[in-house]
């Protein structure tokens, strides 16, 4: 079994790298220490799901793929909005 906290974007937003890590971190601490607190070291994830590209449009790919790789340390992963529509789709035609 594994907790997940998810972070719903608004679709229309453009959210910034600096914002959502900042974000994930305080996720990720606050999820750490009330596991320490209740003894219970459960496995966790953290999952960000966005309308619009990380950084927008005109995103840079180098910085896109850091953040995505630093956001793996906090057991967190960036979703979109119209990944899982499509897959949802997929699944029940």
């Amino acid at each position: 079994n594994k907790h997940l906290i998810i972070e719903l974007k608004k679709g229309d937003r453009t959210v910034k790298s600096q914002e959502i890590t900042a974000q994930v971190y305080k996720y990720f601490s606050a999820t750490k220490k009330i596991m320490a607190t209740l003894d219970q070291p459960e496995p966790f994830e953290i999952i960000v799901l966005l309308g619009r590209h990380l950084d927008g449009e005109n995103y840079d790919e180098d910085v896109y793929q850091a953040t995505k790789n630093a956001l793996k340390a906090y057991h967190c992963r960036i979703m979109y909005y119209d990944e899982k529509c499509s897959k949802s789709i997929q699944r029940f035609p």
